[in-house]
Parts: structure tokens; C-alpha cells; sequence
């Protein structure tokens, strides 16, 4: 079930709608702080990503990045958007 949570809070993330994600790991997080018994693994993506949302917000937290080739790895990953959501779908 978590691993279905991660891959629609990735969907969002790819769509563009961040807080929609924010709000799945956020809500993966409680459920670990409410005793679920959640595998390591889906509990260290979800605070991975809600950190990476936490610096996509706030740029000016980002130092030591080569800037151009994230922007030329995202542009990649939007254009194939609907391909990346497939292979989610089939992952699961």
C-alpha cells in the first residue's frame, strides 16, 4: 500500500502538483508516527522526498549544484511524463 502511496505522490511531483505530493508523504510520515508498521525502505522515500520539495521551494538552499544539467534531467523527464507514469503503474 505505501509503495502504491509513493509512486501517486511521484505522478504528482512529475504533474507539477507539489503540494498534492507534500501531502502524501506527510501523511506516510504520521501514519509512522501513529505506530503503522511501515518497511524502511518506503519511509526513507517519503522523507527523501519531502525534503527534495523542501529545496525545489526554496532555491537559495541549493549550493554546489550544476543547475543547467538538473534542468536539461527534469525537461527530459516532463516531456515523457505520460511513459514515467506507465512504468510506475507497472512497477506496482
Amino acid at each position: 500500500m505505501y509503495r502504491k502511496l509513493l509512486s501517486l505522490a511521484y505522478v504528482y511531483e512529475i504533474k507539477g502538483d507539489a503540494n498534492k505530493s507534500r501531502l502524501i508523504y506527510e501523511k506516510i510520515l504520521e501514519l509512522k508516527d501513529l505506530g503503522e508498521d511501515i518497511p524502511p525502505l518506503e519511509l526513507l522515500e517519503a522523507r527523501l522526498g519531502k525534503k527534495a520539495l523542501k529545496y525545489m521551494e526554496s532555491k537559495d538552499m541549493i549550493s554546489g549544484l550544476d543547475v543547467s544539467k538538473l534542468k536539461e534531467k527534469i525537461k527530459g523527464v516532463k516531456t515523457q511524463d505520460e511513459s514515467v507514469i506507465r512504468w510506475l503503474y507497472r512497477w506496482n
